[in-house]
């Protein structure tokens, strides 16, 4: 499904990709292990089209698709690809229900079907009973489910998670990555996450390993 053939960003002299290949296939739940400042998200900025490599090409579906200009991989990251952050980026004047339904306005849908697709996926990661709360109002686990929900809302083929887990504790980190494993197993969704807890690996379909630019 995801291609990404030689890979290489460089910021000045430091080089923080040095010729990555990757591939993720349909369906897959794979995780990217490596230490802060290994190129985790510098990776899956660059495969998720949010920032361009110096060199390479990166193909979803058999698309080269960083090589379209900005309009096109806008279409295709709303319509193909979910994004989970180490911090949820929620808008705080926003209700949960709203700050899912986003972008599935963007796509195109009415506010009134976009809501009540939000309100259907927040049921179904457990925030039945805050539908219509603030973010402020949630902790911190459920402002990631929030998230989850918001990357889940166009059926996206992949779901791309940077250090999803970051700033929760052990038990809500552990929950999470079974809800992952849930959402993988019932819509058939790939997942590339990228981490660096030792646990989490030990779930996954597959683990990557970054170290000084390179992938193994």
């Amino acid at each position: 499904m995801l291609k990404a053939e030689n890979l290489v960003k460089k910021y000045g002299e430091l080089v923080v990709l040095q010729g990555v290949s990757l591939e993720i296939k349909q369906g897959e739940l794979a995780c990217l292990l490596g230490f802060s400042g290994a190129g985790k998200s510098t990776l899956l900025h660059i495969l998720g089209t949010l920032d361009e490599p110096d060199a390479g090409t990166i193909f979803f579906n058999g698309q080269p698709v960083n090589r379209w200009n900005e309009n096109q991989k806008s279409k295709f990251r709303n319509e193909n690809i979910g994004f989970v952050f180490q911090f949820h980026h929620l808008l705080e004047e926003f209700q949960a229900v709203e700050n899912v339904a986003i972008p599935a306005m963007v796509k195109g849908l009415s506010p009134k079907q976009a809501l009540e697709e939000a309100e259907k996926i927040l049921v179904r990661v457990g925030l039945k009973e805050r539908l219509h709360h603030l973010p402020s109002q949630l902790s911190g686990g459920e402002q990631q489910r929030v998230a989850v929900a918001r990357a889940l809302i166009n059926k996206p083929q992949l779901i791309l998670a940077d250090e999803p887990t970051g700033n929760l504790d052990s038990y809500h980190t552990e929950e999470l990555f079974h809800l992952f494993l849930e959402l993988n197993q019932e819509f058939h969704i790939a997942f590339f996450i990228a981490t660096h807890n030792l646990k989490l690996p030990d779930l996954a379909h597959r683990t990557l390993r970054i170290e000084k630019g390179k992938i193994s």
